[in-house]
């Protein structure tokens, strides 16, 4: 299982920038036969191949059931399952095939400051908030400040955190010259990569 840590920013560029991070995050990290370890090196399909236990688990025993979020159009995010941002929610999808996704106690702190506004920010902070409550596991750390959190949880050789997710570029560099490989934007909305 892949481990991704989102710091704050990358959760609000769903509103911010009109990106669709799962959907980026489902089509960088590739199926089971395609995902990239952490070394740009292909990972075995098998250790991230679901059992028919673990499935079955999952649906609740029914097979014609999937597992994950109703991605029904009477889902709260709006009018026929569209976000703040005009595009369909990435809240109502299932979540991102063999990765963990993972934020920070303090990233959490920080959404839920920022947001309780209507300003383009305040909104995305909420969306973002919204989106690391719903999909990601949230992680204790020392650290107080969100950025520290996301450097402490990312070299933790016990989180085993295998890219950190954010926009930020003076956290990028500090991830870097840690050896932490990071993905970013490109370009308008599409996610890459960089390995340090």
């Amino acid at each position: 299982m892949t481990r991704v840590l989102l710091d704050a920013n990358a959760l609000m560029m769903p509103v911010e920038l009109g990106v669709r991070i799962f959907d980026e995050l489902d089509r960088l990290l590739g199926g089971p036969d395609e995902r990239p370890g952490p070394t740009g090196a292909p990972i075995q399909a098998s250790t991230h191949r679901d059992s028919s236990a673990e499935r079955s688990a999952a649906t609740g025993g029914d097979p014609d059931r999937t597992s994950g979020p109703d991605p029904s159009p009477e889902s709260d995010s709006g009018p026929a399952g569209r976000g703040a941002s005009g595009t369909e929610s990435d809240a109502n999808r299932t979540p991102v095939d063999g990765v963990t996704l993972l934020v920070p106690t303090a990233v959490r702190r920080e959404l839920d400051d920022l947001s309780g506004g209507h300003s383009e920010a305040e909104v995305a902070a909420s969306v973002g908030a919204d989106l690391a409550g719903e999909r990601c596991r949230e992680l204790p750390h020392e650290a107080s400040h969100a950025d520290d959190a996301i450097v402490e949880l990312a070299t933790d050789r016990r989180a085993v955190i295998d890219y950190v997710l954010t926009n930020d570029r003076a956290l990028r560099e500090r991830l870097s010259a840690r050896g932490v490989p990071v993905i970013c934007l490109r370009g308008h909305d599409q996610l890459t990569i960089t390995n340090p």
